[in-house]
């Protein structure tokens, strides 16, 4: 359904439908366990919501780029992406759920 999606808001030149439509597919193949094709989605959202200047989109997108890191246990990865993201969501006054300093805590405590 995504890939209908995604065709269609290029036909349509909807950048930003495009990328939450990556964003989506990122989510389904991270759940499946394929990480790197997840990345590739996510990279290609995090493209669009720079040039689109969607600094809240980034930041969601950035931290869900760090849960990948994190499983693939990659701990310095994450914390960089989860500290741009908790910086950008500062910056420009919104909390997002799930996005905050204690998370970057207990990962730092459970992954050593």
């Amino acid at each position: 359904m995504h890939k209908k999606e995604e065709k269609i808001c290029e036909d349509l030149g909807d950048r930003a439908g495009l990328s939450r439509s990556y964003g989506n597919q990122a989510l389904i193949l991270s759940d499946w366990g394929r990480l790197d094709e997840a990345m590739e989605m996510h990279k290609k959202e995090e493209k669009i919501k720079e040039d689109l200047g969607d600094r809240a989109g980034l930041a969601i997108c950035w931290w869900n780029m760090g849960l990948i890191h994190k499983d693939k246990e990659n701990k310095q990865k994450t914390i960089e992406l989860w500290k741009k993201s908790i910086k950008i969501t500062q910056s420009i006054g919104i909390h997002i759920k799930g996005i905050d300093e204690n998370e970057l805590k207990k990962l730092r405590e459970n992954m050593g």
